[in-house]
């Protein structure tokens, strides 16, 4: 893909991998990153989702480690509101486990 080519990247309900010997297959990590810093444009939306309360800490922890992100939330309801041009997964629609937590966040 060529630099700075997309408007947003979508990683939707990803396998959270719980287990600790199986973190390094978690698609967020420091590699994508980079790679998502590099196609997508400045102002680009990186937009994630999924049920697992520590793979949004995960996730969290990552964007903040890497730093050319800013995170978008405001307010803690943020967390709980899909974004505005938010389709809803197969996943999405027949998951039990915890609530969805989205977070957005904006390529600098």
């Amino acid at each position: 893909m060529e630099d700075e080519s997309l408007d947003g990247v979508y990683i939707l309900f990803p396998d959270p991998w719980p287990k600790a010997r199986h973190h390094k297959r978690r698609i967020i990590n420091q590699d994508m990153l980079a790679l998502i810093d590099r196609v997508l444009k400045k102002n680009g939306e990186l937009n994630l989702a999924t049920d697992h309360m520590g793979y949004a800490q995960w996730m969290l922890a990552h964007l903040n480690k890497h730093g050319g992100f800013e995170f978008m939330a405001e307010k803690s309801s943020d967390w709980k509101t899909p974004p505005k041009d938010h389709f809803t997964t197969r996943y999405e629609e027949k998951q039990k486990a915890g609530k969805p937590v989205y977070l957005g966040f904006v390529r600098k």
